[in-house]
C-alpha cells in the first residue's frame, strides 16, 4: 500500500512539473538560508565556551567620560592582579595577558628570519582557560624561568612540526626561552588570539613597564572567582585597591568585572587585543531575518500545496465513490506532501554545505558545516518535515468529511474554500518581508558609503604605514631607514609618529577632566604626510625640543622645570576654551607643562561611529615615535613598494617589513557593517527568490481559476489594460496593505541601527520610498505574467466546454 501512495505521489510531482519544482526549490531555498544563518549564530553565542567560563571575569575600566558617554578599556595596570588575589578571597587564579611585545625571533632551520608575535601570560593561563596540550603537560607549563609554549600551528609555519618545535630556542632582547610545550591552536570562536606564550614575569621586568601605578602601560587582567563569589564585593575590593594606590576617587565606577562569555559583543571597551567582536545587534536581526525567511519558505509551500489541493476536489470526489475513507485520502497526500519535503530537504543540506564556505571566507571565521554539527539540529528539521507533510494533508481530508460526494464531481477543479485569508495573509506576509529586507539593503549600503566616502579630516589614499616597533634592534633602525627612505623618487614625504588613524594614540591622564585627551607623538612632517590642516598657529620645527615619556617618572620638582610645545585639535581648543587668539598659552596635559603654539583641524582618527574628542599632538621622542607614515606618489605605488622593500632590507637585515596602507586599514573598521551588508544582500536577492516563487505560484493559480471569466471579458470586448487591471487589482490591495505594515517597521528599525553611529546619513525618506517602489516594481512584474498569458489565450479554447 505504501508503494502505491509513493508511486501516486510521484506521478503527481512529475505531471505537475511547474508547481512541484516552485514548492521543491522554494523551501529548500528557504531551509538551507535557515540552517546556514543558524549554524552562524550558534558559532557567534559560543565564544568562549571554556569549562569553567561563568566564573572567569575580566577586568576593566573607564579611562574616563568621553563625548559619547563612558569609555570602557580591556586593558588596566596589571600591578592589580596579584594585589587583588592577596586581598580578595574570592579570587582563586589570575593571568595577565599582554600582546603588544611584538614579535620574538625564532631560531628554525627551515629559514632564521623568521618572527612570532608573543603574549606574555602567568603560569595560571593553562588552568584558567581550557588549553589543550598536545605535548609537554599543563603541570609542567612554565615552571622553569625560560620556558614558552607555542601553538600548533605556529610550530609547523616555523619549525616544519610540532616534534621539532620542542625544546627549540627563542630570543627577546638579551633573554633565551626553551619550547617546552605545544598547545593546540586557538579555536575561531575564541576572543583569546596567541601563537607563542612567554612567561610574563620573566620577560615584564627587563623591559621595566609596570613600575608605578601611575604607569601608562597596561595589560587584560583575568580572575578565577570561586562558586561563592559575590561580584559587587570583588568589584568593590579592586576599586577600593586602585584608590589605596592613588589611582581613582571612591564612587567614580572606574572598575568593574566582565563576563568572559560577553567580551565577544563589548564592542563598547575598547583597546583590548582580542579577537574579531561582533555587535549583539547582528546576532538579533540575523535571527529575525532566518526566521521570516523560513516563515516565508513554509508559508509559500503550504499556500501552494492547499491552492493545488483545492483543484483537486474532483479526484477527491472519485476517490470517495471507489471506497476511500478520511484516513486514506490523508495517508495518500500525506505521503505526496512527505515526498516534496523530502526533496526538499536534501536539497537545503546540499545548499547549505555549498553556501557554509561561502559565508566562512565572507566572515573569515570557521563555521561548523551542517553534517558536522550535532543532532539537535536534525531532530527540529524532521519534526518541521512531519508538520510540514501534515498541514499539505488536512485540507483533502476536511474536503472530503464536509463536502458531499455528489458536489465535489459536479463542481470538479471549481470547488474551494468560502475564504482565502490563508492564501491571502502569505502574500501579504511575503510582501512585507521583501520590502523590509529591500529597504534595510539601501539604507546600510547608504551609510557604508557615506562612512568611506565622506571627509575624514585627513587623506589616508596612498599612505603607508611601516611598523618599527617590533624590536629595540628595528627601534635603532628607524632614523637611517627614515634617511634612506627619503631618497626614493616615488616617497613625497615620511614622517615619524607613535600612532596614526584609525587609533587614538595614548590617552592623557588627568582626573581633573570629565573627558578623554588623546596623544600623538609626531615630528614636524605628519600634518604634511597626512594632508591635515592647520587652521592657526604654527607647525613644528625641527628645533622643538623634544621630551622623553620616561620624563614621567622623573621627581616633581623637576617634572615642572619642563615645557614641551604642542598642537591641539579644534574639539581640544573648545574644551580648552581656547580661541586662535590664545595661542602661546599653557595648558595642562598631563605630567609636562605645554605649550600651545597650534590648533589643527579635526579629524576623524577612529570609526564614525565614535564622535571626535580632544587630540594633543606633541613632539616624538624616539622611545614613542617608533613608526613611519609614508606618502607615495600616486601611480608608481608598485614601484616605490619595490624599492622600499630593498631599502629595509638592507638596512635591517630584514625581508618583510611590518607595514600595511592607512585607507585599508581605515575601512576595516567598518569590516563588520560591510560584510553583515553583503550577507543581507545575499538574504535578500534569495528572500525575492522564494516572494517571486510564491507569488507565481498563487498568481498563476488566481488566474487559472478565474480563466473563463477572462474569456468572457475578452469575448464581450475587454482590451488588456482591463484584464491586467482585473487581474492585479487584488495584488495591488496586498501590497499597499504590506507597505502599511513593513513602513513602521523599517522606520524604527532605521532610526535604531543608525543612532549606533555618531555620524549617520539624514533621515532616510527618500531611500524608504525607493526601496518600496523597487518592492513594487518586482512584485507587479511577477504577477504581471500570469495576466499577460491569460490575455494571449483564444477564448475559444476557454469556453469549449461550457
Amino acid at each position: 500500500m505504501i508503494k502505491n501512495y509513493l508511486k501516486i505521489a510521484y506521478r503527481n510531482l512529475v505531471r505537475n512539473k511547474v508547481y512541484s519544482a516552485l514548492n521543491i526549490v522554494g523551501l529548500g531555498i528557504g531551509l538551507s538560508c535557515f540552517f546556514v544563518i543558524s549554524l552562524f549564530i550558534r558559532h557567534e553565542l559560543s565564544y568562549d565556551d571554556h569549562s569553567n567560563g561563568d566564573r572567569i571575569y575580566r577586568v576593566i575600566g573607564n579611562e574616563s567620560n568621553s563625548s559619547s558617554g563612558k569609555s570602557k578599556t580591556g586593558m588596566v595596570n596589571p600591578l592589580i592582579a596579584s594585589e587583588a588575589m592577596e586581598k580578595i578571597p574570592a579570587i582563586e587564579k589570575y593571568t595577565r595577558v599582554w600582546r603588544d611585545i611584538g614579535r620574538i625571533k625564532l631560531f628554525s632551520k627551515l629559514d632564521s628570519s623568521l618572527f612570532s608575535p608573543a603574549t606574555l601570560v602567568d603560569p595560571d593561563f593553562t588552568t584558567i582557560f581550557d588549553i589543550e596540550f598536545l605535548l609537554g603537560s599543563r603541570e609542567s607549563s612554565f615552571k622553569k624561568v625560560n620556558s614558552a609554549l607555542i601553538t600548533e600551528d605556529e610550530a609547523i609555519r616555523v619549525f616544519g612540526s610540532a616534534q621539532e618545535a620542542m625544546g627549540e630556542e627563542l630570543s627577546i632582547r638579551q633573554d633565551v626561552f626553551v619550547i617546552d610545550g605545544i598547545v593546540k591552536t586557538p579555536p575561531t570562536n575564541s576572543s583569546l588570539e596567541y601563537t607563542l606564550l612567554l612567561p610574563y614575569d620573566a620577560v615584564e621586568p627587563s623591559l621595566r613597564l609596570a613600575s608605578s601605578w601611575r604607569s601608562y602601560f597596561s595589560a587584560q587582567v583575568y580572575f578565577l572567582l570561586n562558586d561563592q563569589a559575590n561580584l559587587e564585593e570583588v568589584d568593590s575590593g579592586i576599586e577600593n585597591i586602585f584608590i589605596a594606590n592613588g589611582v581613582g576617587e571612591k564612587g567614580t565606577d572606574k572598575i568593574a568585572l566582565q563576563r568572559l562569555k560577553d567580551i565577544h559583543f563589548s564592542l563598547d571597551v575598547k583597546n583590548d587585543k582580542v579577537r574579531a567582536k561582533s555587535d549583539r545587534q547582528y546576532v538579533l536581526i540575523f535571527s529575525g531575518v532566518a526566521f521570516f525567511i523560513l516563515l516565508s519558505a513554509v508559508f509559500n509551500f503550504i499556500s501552494l500545496t492547499l491552492s493545488q489541493s483545492v483543484q483537486r476536489t474532483k479526484e477527491v470526489g472519485v476517490r470517495k465513490v471507489i471506497g476511500s475513507g478520511r484516513k486514506d485520502l490523508f495517508v495518500q497526500f500525506f505521503m505526496e506532501s512527505l515526498l516534496y519535503v523530502i526533496v526538499a530537504v536534501i536539497l537545503a543540506i546540499v545548499l547549505a554545505e555549498f553556501l557554509i564556505p561561502q559565508l566562512e571566507g565572507l566572515l573569515e571565521r570557521k563555521i561548523r558545516g551542517v553534517f558536522e554539527y550535532n543532532l539537535s539540529l536534525f531532530l527540529w528539521v524532521l519534526v518541521l518535515v512531519i508538520a510540514l507533510a501534515a498541514i499539505g494533508s488536512i485540507y483533502p481530508m476536511v474536503l472530503a468529511n464536509k463536502k458531499r460526494t455528489a458536489d465535489m464531481l459536479r463542481g470538479g477543479g471549481k470547488m474551494m474554500f468560502k475564504s482565502h485569508r490563508l492564501i491571502n495573509g502569505v502574500t501579504v506576509f511575503q510582501m512585507v518581508v521583501f520590502v523590509l529586507l529591500v529597504c534595510g539593503v539601501f539604507v546600510g549600503k547608504r551609510q557604508m558609503e557615506f562612512l568611506q566616502n565622506e571627509n575624514l579630516g585627513f587623506d589616508n589614499k596612498n599612505v603607508l604605514l611601516l611598523d618599527m616597533s617590533s624590536s629595540q634592534y628595528l627601534e635603532n633602525k628607524i632614523e637611517p631607514l627614515r634617511n634612506e627612505l627619503s631618497r626614493i623618487s616615488g616617497i613625497e614625504s615620511i614622517s615619524r609618529t607613535s600612532q596614526v588613524p584609525p587609533g587614538t594614540g595614548g590617552v592623557v591622564v588627568n582626573d581633573a577632566w570629565d573627558y578623554n585627551i588623546y596623544n600623538y607623538s609626531i615630528d614636524e612632517r605628519f600634518l604634511e604626510t597626512l594632508g591635515m590642516e592647520l587652521v592657526a598657529g604654527r607647525n613644528f620645527v625641527a628645533t622643538d625640543v623634544v621630551i622623553s615619556s620616561r620624563a614621567m617618572f622623573l621627581p616633581k620638582e623637576e617634572r615642572d622645570k619642563l615645557i614641551q610645545n604642542v598642537l591641539i585639535s579644534e574639539t581640544a581648543a573648545r574644551k580648552f576654551g581656547f580661541s586662535p587668539d590664545s595661542i602661546g598659552a599653557f595648558v595642562n596635559t598631563g605630567f609636562i607643562k605645554s605649550k600651545v603654539i597650534g590648533i589643527v583641524k579635526d579629524f576623524h582618527y577612529v570609526s564614525k561611529r565614535e564622535p571626535i574628542d580632544p587630540v594633543v599632538f606633541q613632539k616624538g621622542s624616539p622611545d614613542r615615535a617608533r613608526k613611519l607614515a609614508i606618502r607615495l606618489t600616486p601611480g608608481s605605488i608598485k614601484e616605490s613598494m619595490k624599492s622600499i622593500h630593498e631599502v629595509y632590507k638592507s638596512v635591517t637585515d630584514q625581508a618583510n617589513p611590518d607595514y600595511h596602507f592607512l585607507d585599508e586599514q581605515f575601512n576595516q573598521q567598518y569590516k563588520q557593517e560591510l560584510v553583515m551588508t553583503k550577507v543581507i544582500d545575499g538574504l535578500t536577492i534569495i528572500s525575492a527568490l522564494i516572494a517571486f516563487m510564491g507569488l507565481f505560484g498563487l498568481s498563476g493559480y488566481n488566474a487559472s481559476r478565474r480563466m473563463k471569466e477572462m474569456g468572457i471579458r475578452k469575448v464581450l470586448g475587454a482590451g488588456f489594460m482591463s484584464i491586467q487591471k482585473t487581474l492585479n487589482i487584488a495584488f495591488l490591495k496586498k501590497l499597499l496593505l504590506a507597505i502599511t505594515i513593513a513602513t513602521p517597521v523599517v522606520v524604527y528599525w532605521m532610526n535604531q541601527w543608525l543612532s549606533s553611529f555618531a555620524y549617520q546619513i539624514s533621515p532616510p525618506v527618500f531611500i524608504l520610498a525607493v526601496a518600496i517602489l523597487a518592492a513594487t516594481f518586482f512584485i507587479l512584474l511577477t504577477t504581471s505574467i500570469h495576466s499577460i498569458k491569460a490575455f494571449l489565450i483564444n477564448p475559444v479554447e476557454i469556453l469549449k466546454d461550457e
